[in-house]
């Protein structure tokens, strides 16, 4: 990563800043500065990615604020509750951080390629366990996720399923198919965020925990199923920029101001797409 850096600004990198998880206690964040040391870097802060992500955001250190970070990346989710004091050493505190390690977008592909199977029974009348054959099934675990990126602009996708040594067909999948068959792993997202809130209940003592802003980080945050499904069970509109990078450029924000240089994280708008996919997305 170094490496890359230096090339792409002409400069060295000798002293950085770098991201861990919120739910990281005081060993692994030791650990973590360790290993860039011994990659022979000055380590000069190891900060917690959502809030990291809420530098990016373009958060105000001078006003008091709550914040709930929702991080649903491809192998895991994270949702961490953190606090905005201006009177306060850091700025930035983490209240409380919790989730589920085994969830991810990778399920939603998962989802999706058992869709795929489904509707190729139903086209071609066999029974036939196509998911059987493990090299055919990384191949269509692959074809799925890049459906899944185009079922966030389309409302349909086309794919052409041929087996080996089965019969082709074309199968069609909807965005509504699609967000019915991965509801429940929905579900499990807001299941865990809701327990991170009694948790940050209990730890203030009070009856109901309150947020101010719902700050959307990871790439399957861009999935419109959640970011209605997060307006309606909390009644805020999620912010959604840029979730694939606003971490590491979150990162970089906190180093301008580590440095007393303002740095624009310049995020990308909420209107992320990915090109439209030709009539039939290959043939799988």
């Amino acid at each position: 990563l170094v490496q890359d850096a230096e090339i792409i600004t002409g400069s060295p990198v000798k002293n950085v800043i770098i991201t861990c998880p919120a739910y990281f206690g005081t060993e692994e964040h030791r650990a973590t500065k360790e290993a860039g040391i011994a990659a022979g870097l000055n380590v000069l802060m190891v900060l917690n990615e959502p809030t990291a992500a809420a530098y990016a955001y373009g958060i105000n250190v001078d006003e008091p604020q709550t914040i709930m970070v929702y991080d649903l990346g491809g192998g895991t989710f994270d949702v961490t509750i953190i606090r905005v004091d201006p009177n306060s050493d850091p700025h930035v505190n983490v209240v409380v951080s919790g989730g589920d390690s085994t969830l991810g977008g990778k399920d939603w592909d998962e989802a999706f390629v058992n869709l795929i199977s489904e509707k190729w029974k139903e086209a071609t009348g066999q029974d036939n366990d196509i998911l059987e054959d493990s090299q055919y099934k990384a191949e269509l675990l692959v074809v799925a996720e890049k459906n899944k990126k185009f079922l966030t602009t389309r409302n349909t996708v086309r794919i052409r399923v041929s087996p080996p040594d089965l019969q082709s067909a074309n199968v069609e999948i909807t965005r509504e198919e699609f967000e019915a068959a991965t509801l429940h792993l929905l579900d499990r997202t807001i299941y865990a965020a809701n327990d991170v809130i009694s948790q940050a209940a209990e730890k203030e003592g009070v009856d109901n925990f309150e947020f101010d802003t719902l700050l959307c980080v990871g790439g399957s945050t861009l999935m419109p199923q959640v970011v209605s499904r997060l307006e309606l069970e909390y009644g805020k509109t999620p912010k959604v920029s840029d979730p694939h990078e606003c971490v590491a450029k979150g990162a970089a924000v906190y180093a301008g101001l580590y440095l007393g240089v303002n740095v624009d994280p310049d995020l990308d708008d909420d209107n992320e797409t990915e090109p439209p996919p030709p009539p039939l997305s290959g043939d799988v």
